[in-house]
This record gives C-alpha cells, structure tokens and sequence, in this order.
C-alpha cells in the first residue's frame, strides 16, 4: 500500500503541472493561430488525462487477491498504460485533421514573444515532470510511470520543434506551421506504440527473467540435481515465478520440502521484483524412467509377484534397473531362480533402452521377520484396522502384524470379503487397501493384505 500511495502522489503533482503547461500553450494557441502550439497544448492535456487514467488504474490495482482474482489485480496498472496510448491516438487524428485544413486555407499564424514565452514556460515545466517522473517511477517499479515519463521526455522534443517552426513561420514560411503539427502527430502516435508493446509483453506474460539466472540460482541449493520448466511472468515489481526441481528418489518428503523452501527463498531474495516463486518437486526418475518403473509393476503382477525397491538407472544412454522380489520361503533355490530369470527377460522387453536388469530374491518371511514389538506398533495396528472401516467391499478385519526387518516396518493384516468378486476384482480390492494404508500411515514401508472369503472360519484376532 506504501508504494500505491506513492505512486498515487507522484500522479497528482504531475497532472497539477501538466495542467500549467497545457494552459499556456492552448490558450497562446489560440490566441495567436498557431496550429503547432495548439498541438503541443492538446498534448500536454492528454498529459492530465493520462494522469487521471493512471489514478483510477491504480485504485484498480491496489485491491489485494480475491477469489476471482488470485494473483491480485496488479495488471490495471498496465491495462491504464495502454489507455493512455488510446488517448494519444485519438489526439494525432485531431492534430492531422486540423493540418489539413490549413494547408487548404493557408492561414498565417500571429508570431510575438507571448508565443515564445508560453512555449519556453512548458518546456521547464516539461523537463521537470520527466526527470522526477522517471525517477521516481524507477524507484517504485511503475511501468505506468515510466510510460508517462516517457511521454513527457517526448513533448521535450515537440516544443523545441514548435519553437523552431515559429522562427521560421517569422522569416515567412507559414505553411511550417502545419507541416510541423503533422510531424508531431507522427511522434505522438509512435509514443502511444511503444507503450502499447511494453504493456502487451506484460499482459501476454512474457518471460521477465532469464531461465539461465534462475537455474544458477537454483542450482547452487544443496539436493537441488536438476532444474526445468522455468518460467516467469509479471510487471517488473511483482514477478511470479514457478519451476521443477529434481532431487533423488530416495529423499523424504520433509527434506524435499526443506529443499523447494530453501529455492523459493534463494530466488526472491536474489532476483530483484520477484514476489511469488512456486516449485514443483519431482524425483530424479522422470520420463522414460517412470515409464520403465510402470512397465516392471505390471509384468511382475502378470507373474504373480510382488516387487519393490525399483531402481532406473541412465547409464551412457542406456537402462539398467535393479528391484527386489517377493518369493515365499518354500520356494526350491531352482523355482526361485527360474522366477528371477523369467522377471529378467520380461522387463527387458519393456523398453528397447533396458540392458541390464538384476533382480534381488527376498522370501516373504525373512522380511517380516518378527522381532520385539516396538513402542507405536499398537497404535499402528489400532489405525490400520480404523482405514479398513471406511473401505467397501471389506466386511471384517483381523490378524493385524506390525514387524521390523532391517529398519524397515512391515504390516499384514487379513481381511474378510463382504461377497465373493472374482479374482480381478479381488486384486483391485487387495491393491487399493494396500494404498489406502501406505498412504494413510507414515513411516509404514510395506503393506501386505490377505484377502479371505466370507465363509472362511476366522480363528483368532
């Protein structure tokens, strides 16, 4: 709000002395015929309008976010610069029309010091609405500022012309006059295209900072192993940033949360003007990786197999992957072996880039490997049965384990059907409870759920 009223005042004291100049010159105008010093005045009395324009734009503008707005409504700042460009093009239609007709009447000008007098008063008055103009407008990022100032840096140049033009109407060429006035309508109306491709670049969101300043920045975070879809948009003081990080599979999410933090804050406070940095966090296994990581799941589950711990790695253009395997403990050495070999085979057809696939073997005991129960594990079993409750198709829950392995928690539980679905549908149901509880509790490695028809006897809890 401090820097809305500032720019609020800068506006007032520029429109009060822009009201002078246009005044001066209008009035002298039309006192002495003076077609070039009318143009000048109306000028300059766009000048005020366009001050006037920049109040209501800025009034706009300062409204917070709402709803309907959640960026904010910074932008009608920029939708104010663009109406002072309309207005300067309806002023070059007036100036050339007049010119027209002048050239067809021929009428001469009246010359005195008055019209030297008036015309030297604007150009003071011009030279210092754009010097504190400009300055200021640097100083509080106003792209509105910074138009108008270099609107009122133009009327410099006319008056000087203007003045020009006079000494020659003096030494008996009048039909300057008119030429002038149309040479000055040429240079209002390349002003009011200017201002219209600086406010368009912002309003079609035009890149505000280089990808390449960003990525140093982000690179330089600890975890931080790649950088992407950079993008920004925005006025100068207020750009909004969002990109994607990559960052080892294997981080937990409250580091990888750390991590995005530390970027977010490294950006906004080492790029001038940024206001607002969203970053997307995604694992080192993206693209062809991901899709590998799909297509392994699905081949172990047309095998009947439980894999985990899958890992894509690129090396020199090609894939290797190495996972584990879930076999039960009465597998022969040979069965074992022949599984692992078949899962081999099956996931290098998966993607023409996978060369090499190793596949750990793991019997479904050892991993759950029962060992003194743990403080929480209770309350564990005690919310695992709680999700279970809310999921369909479930009519009764026992036989819940919580067990350790390695560092590793592993839960198992047995749930009997509310039906008998056939067995697609009963795998659905078996995948979607493991998520439910995955996801449900934290710090939970490995789920494993016994699906039992309803008219099997349920012994013990």
């Amino acid at each position: 709000m401090a820097r809305i009223g500032a720019i609020r005042r800068v506006l007032w004291i520029t429109l009060g002395l822009n009201l002078l100049a246009t005044l001066a010159k209008i009035g002298v105008g039309y006192l002495t015929g003076s077609l070039s010093i009318v143009a000048g005045g109306f000028d300059s009395l766009f000048d005020s309008a366009s001050n006037i324009i920049g109040l209501v734009g800025i009034s706009f503008a300062a409204r917070p976010p709402d709803e309907e707005h959640p960026y904010g409504h910074r932008k009608f700042e920029t939708l104010a610069a663009i109406g002072i460009s309309l207005l300067l093009f309806v002023t070059c239609v007036e100036i050339v029309q007049s010119a027209a007709a002048r050239l067809t009447s021929r009428a001469v000008p009246q010359i005195n010091p008055l019209s030297f007098a008036a015309l030297f008063f604007s150009m003071g008055v011009q030279i210092f609405t754009t010097l504190y103009e400009r300055r200021r407008g640097r100083e509080l990022k106003s792209e509105f500022l910074l138009a108008d100032a270099g609107h009122t840096s133009a009327d410099i140049y006319i008056t000087l012309s203007v003045i020009a033009g006079l000494v020659l109407v003096r030494l008996g060429y009048p039909i300057v006059d008119a030429l002038l006035a149309l040479a000055i309508a040429g240079v209002i109306a390349k002003i009011g295209i200017d201002i219209i491709r600086s406010s368009s670049a912002i309003l079609m969101d035009r890149a505000m900072v280089s990808e390449r300043d960003i990525e140093r920045l982000v690179m330089g975070v600890e975890g931080v192993e790649s950088c992407h879809r950079i993008r920004s948009r925005g006025p100068e003081d207020d750009i909004h940033v969002d990109l994607h990080i990559h960052v080892a599979p294997e981080t937990p999410v409250d580091r990888a949360h750390a991590i995005a933090h530390e970027v977010q804050e490294k950006v906004e406070k080492k790029i001038s003007g940024v206001q607002d940095v969203v970053v997307h966090v995604e694992p080192r296994a993206l693209g062809i990786a991901v899709d590998v990581v799909g297509r392994i799941r699905a081949v172990a589950e047309g095998l009947n197999r439980r894999v985990h711990e899958i890992r894509v790695h690129e090396i020199e253009g090609e894939l290797w992957v190495d996972l584990h395997m879930e076999v039960e403990e009465s597998l022969s050495l040979g069965e074992a072996h022949r599984l692992a070999t078949l899962l081999e085979e099956r996931v290098k057809e998966t993607h023409e880039n996978v060369a090499r696939v190793y596949v750990h073997i793991e019997p479904l005991e050892a991993m759950a490997e029962e060992v003194e129960t743990a403080e929480g594990d209770s309350q564990i079993e005690a919310e695992v049965k709680r999700l279970v409750e809310g999921m369909e198709d479930i009519k009764e829950c026992h036989k819940v384990r919580v067990r350790r392995f390695q560092g590793r928690v592993f839960v198992s539980l047995h749930c009997v059907l509310d039906g008998e679905p056939a067995v697609a549908e009963a795998h659905d149901i078996s995948t979607r409870l493991e998520r439910t509880i995955g996801e449900g509790l934290k710090g939970v490695d490995h789920v494993l759920v016994h699906l039992e028809p309803p008219d099997l006897k349920v012994e013990g809890g």
